[in-house]
């Protein structure tokens, strides 16, 4: 992080480098300026230095009508969508910190603090989680692995296989959309609240599904994986259901079983701290964000909550908006206002 005499010889020395990072103010004009401002530096006794204009107004000092500091300082989740943008159009080229505070004139510290402020992870993760995702989307539509590869910026296979298995569960050509060297068993069971479909590799629980339509819910998995080997087997899963009776007859409320799904790593970390919630209470989307250290981050918290593809075993149902209304379920607002209530009882 940026010194307090990093800052001062920014300003001494007029680097626009750091325009962006903070603001300085002089005691005796009451005028904030950004670091490389061309007017005549201030004796060190009179500069105070501020975060952001807004800390500077709040404690009683204006814009300098000159290097205009506030007109620099964009709105954080404007100037962020124009990043996320520009990642979008240029995501098969090599992407990296420097080059985007390049791109938007800003230093790398300033862009990645500001960037992790309004999305709650870094611009690294953030490609990472792009890339993956175009990733899969390919894989999805029918593509080889060589061509989803090279089509989601990823430079090559070895890099691919780096990065992505640990997110994607499955190996990237297992995955092949569901991937056709994988197998895949389910059950559906009967509960007291609702129908739930359980899906297994070798390596855990890949699915947990609920609704009243049973054939909807094989559907759904046959989508997500319709190059898999997919077999129903109901003895076969008797063992890994057994925690999830035990749930829906109320007693074991939190059942962990092994997972094999497809997250990022910030994902993964909201995942794992719903997990924690204890059952019949509930946290909001922004109480969410800051137990994993990124209280501004609510937004993609709600993101990844929507996301879930194992419900119960991961209890989003358990993850309100700050106002206390329900928010969003994957599986539907009244059957997430059956396991509250029923979890609360």
């Amino acid at each position: 992080m940026i010194t307090r005499e990093d800052k001062i010889k920014a300003i001494m020395d007029r680097e626009s480098i750091h325009d962006g990072e903070f603001v300085y103010g002089v005691k005796t004009t009451r005028i904030y300026c950004r670091p490389s401002c061309p007017s005549r530096r201030p004796k060190l006794e009179n500069i105070v230095l501020f975060d952001s204009p807004n800390e500077a107004e709040d404690a009683g000092y204006r814009a300098c009508l000159r290097c205009e500091p506030s007109e620099y300082y964009p709105p954080n989740e404007a100037f962020v969508e124009r990043i996320t943008n520009y990642i979008a159009r240029n995501i098969d080229e090599k992407l990296t910190l420097g080059s985007l505070a390049e791109e938007f004139e800003v230093s790398k510290y300033h862009l990645q603090r500001t960037f992790k402020s309004v999305l709650g992870m870094s611009p690294r993760q953030y490609i990472e989680a792009q890339r993956l995702e175009l990733f899969k989307s390919h894989i999805r539509n029918g593509e080889n692995v060589e061509s989803a590869m090279t089509g989601s910026g990823f430079k090559s296979r070895s890099r691919l296989y780096e990065k992505v298995p640990d997110k994607l569960g499955m190996t990237p050509t297992e995955y092949r959309e569901g991937g056709t060297d994988v197998s895949i068993w389910y059950t559906v069971i009967e509960t007291a609240i609702t129908k739930v479909l359980v899906a297994r590799t070798e390596r855990g629980i890949c699915a947990l599904y609920m609704g009243e339509n049973e054939s909807r819910l094989v559907v759904a998995l046959m989508e997500e994986y319709p190059y898999a080997s997919i077999t129903r087997d109901d003895e076969g899963l008797r063992e890994a259901v057994g925690p999830l009776t035990s749930y829906f007859d109320g007693a074991n409320f939190n059942p962990r079983l092994p997972l094999d799904i497809h997250r990022t790593a910030f994902q993964w970390r909201v995942l794992k701290a719903i997990q924690e919630i204890p059952p019949g209470e509930t946290r909001t989307y922004s109480e969410l964000a800051e137990s994993i250290g990124n209280p501004k981050a609510s937004r993609a918290v709600a993101s990844a909550c929507g996301r879930n593809p194992v419900g119960i075993l991961v209890p989003c149902h358990r993850v309100l908006r700050k106002d206390g209304g329900l928010g969003g379920y994957r599986w539907g607002l009244p059957l997430k206002e059956k396991l509250l209530e029923y979890e609360s009882r």
